[in-house]
């Protein structure tokens, strides 16, 4: 006996990539552009397949989400070719507040007995935050920092991702790289031969 054809809810959600900027920060974000809804019968995994294929010859915005529901499971898909520079969340999701942590705004920590130069604490009170009155959504994409940024922190309605700005490093191991190994004697040299 044929299985009866299931109905399942497809949900389709497109974005376009914006770039915003907080204390000269400047990171890449999704911004809704529409959303489409419908249901469809067959097989969930056909549909989804089918959708993902059509779409990715279709351009209404930078990058795409398909959502197909069952009412027993949900699976995803998502623009094949979407390539942002870096992953700054493992899907998308909405961003609520982002917050900038400069050099400048580092005190050393009340617990550092050991007078190591590089422990600070940071308080959430003093922390100079920017909520988006637009909905946005946070995946991957670009970060530009200054040399002044330690920190990048962003709330999503997932949680909470702190990004180190990895500049300072970079200079330092640059600076390491650069200087000379130290020389090695030989057997020949140790013996006088050399």
């Amino acid at each position: 006996m044929a299985k009866k054809s299931q109905k399942v809810k497809v949900q389709i959600k497109w974005y376009k990539t914006v770039t915003v900027e907080h204390r000269g920060v400047k990171i890449d974000l999704l911004e809704p552009v529409s959303t489409y809804e419908s249901e469809e019968a067959g097989n969930p995994l056909d549909i989804l397949l089918n959708i993902v294929e059509r779409l990715a010859r279709k351009a209404e915005g930078d990058y795409f989400e398909v959502i197909v529901n069952d009412d027993s499971r949900e699976i995803m898909g998502e623009s094949p070719c979407y390539t942002g520079k870096r992953s700054l969340f493992l899907y998308p999701v909405k961003i609520k507040r982002m917050a900038v942590v400069k050099y400048k705004d580092l005190k050393p920590a009340d617990n550092n007995s050991g007078g190591e130069a590089d422990v600070f604490s940071i308080r959430e009170e003093n922390l100079k935050w920017r909520r988006f009155r637009k909905e946005y959504y946070v995946y991957e994409g670009k970060i530009e920092a200054g040399d002044d940024v330690y920190l990048i922190i962003i709330d999503t309605e997932a949680g909470r991702r702190i990004i180190r700005a990895p500049a300072k490093q970079i200079i330092l191991t640059v600076l390491r790289s650069s200087q000379p190994l130290p020389r090695q004697e030989t057997e020949s040299q140790k013996n006088g031969h050399g």
